[in-house]
């Protein structure tokens, strides 16, 4: 068949291209995301736990069910983040996942316009003031009730003859020196637990770690005890405080677009950045 002839075939014979739904594009990920860790033989607990994330996000990866609440960003990270745990290329996920979010997308646009376009529900006129008349009748009984009883109290003050006893019995009390040891016991204690939580305070200041992220990065934070204070993906305009032991060992994915304080004064990232925009350091500095 020549070329003529394939172009004079009407549209309807060709070949319509089929748009995978929301439902198949996420089947297709969490598909692909669970094929790769049984073929890896490891667990969920164990990529979770490597990952340091709860492990109910990973299970709703691999079933689907994250898709439907968790935001784009998060997603991107946990799987930039998997894909390395189990050393692959992250490029098919990352595929995979922008067209399961143009599609979630596309499926919350129609269903608002579906919502907008139902029919209002029509009303008869006996309808509406039926409708009006039931609030009406529910505020009616307790007005009717709260009145009579101020009526009654307002009734019994009026009736009632004014008192001729003394409200307080007032008498000389002598002052206990045993008491007044007690107390002075007490607020020196009080005292003390106030000095302590002072200097606590202030070791938590001299401790503050803090981040600004102008754009989208990664940050993993160790104290001095291996305490992971932060393994995990942050968006534009999100910011996040720690304290911990110092000294702080420090991984920064995007150095560029992230702005680091420690104790409240600035820390410059560019000595610390390699080419790759991935700044490596430990605070407080040597």
């Amino acid at each position: 068949m020549s070329e003529k002839e394939l172009d004079s075939n009407p549209p309807e014979q060709q070949e319509e291209q089929i748009i995978p739904s929301y439902e198949e594009l996420k089947n297709q990920l969490s598909k692909l995301i669970e094929k790769t860790r049984v073929k890896s033989g490891r667990s969920v607990d164990d990529i979770a736990y490597q990952m340091n994330i709860p492990v109910p996000n990973l299970v709703g990866m691999e079933n689907g069910t994250a898709y439907d609440t968790m935001e784009k960003v998060f997603i991107r990270g946990y799987l930039i983040n998997y894909a390395k745990a189990l050393e692959l290329d992250n490029s098919d996920f990352m595929e995979l996942l922008n067209a399961v979010y143009i599609a979630r997308e596309n499926d919350d646009t129609n269903q608002r316009k579906s919502e907008a376009q139902k029919p209002v529900q029509a009303y008869g006129l006996r309808d509406l003031e039926k409708r009006d008349e039931l609030p009406l009748m529910k505020i009616i009984p307790p007005i009717l009730i709260t009145l009579v009883v101020i009526g009654g109290g307002f009734y019994w003050q009026l009736s009632s003859p004014p008192s001729t006893k003394p409200l307080i019995n007032i008498e000389e009390q002598e002052i206990d020196s045993s008491e007044l040891v007690s107390y002075t016991d007490e607020y020196q204690n009080n005292t003390e637990y106030d000095e302590s939580t002072q200097q606590n305070k202030e070791k938590a200041v001299q401790d503050l770690l803090s981040f600004k992220f102008l754009e989208e990065s990664w940050l993993e934070v160790i104290d001095s005890k291996g305490k992971k204070l932060a393994w995990q993906l942050f968006g534009p305009g999100q910011s996040a405080t720690f304290i911990g032991d110092p000294p702080y060992s420090l991984v920064i994915g995007n150095a560029r677009g992230t702005l680091v304080k420690f104790n409240d004064t600035e820390v410059g990232l560019l000595k610390f950045t390699d080419q790759d925009n991935v700044a490596r350091l430990a605070l407080p500095l040597n």
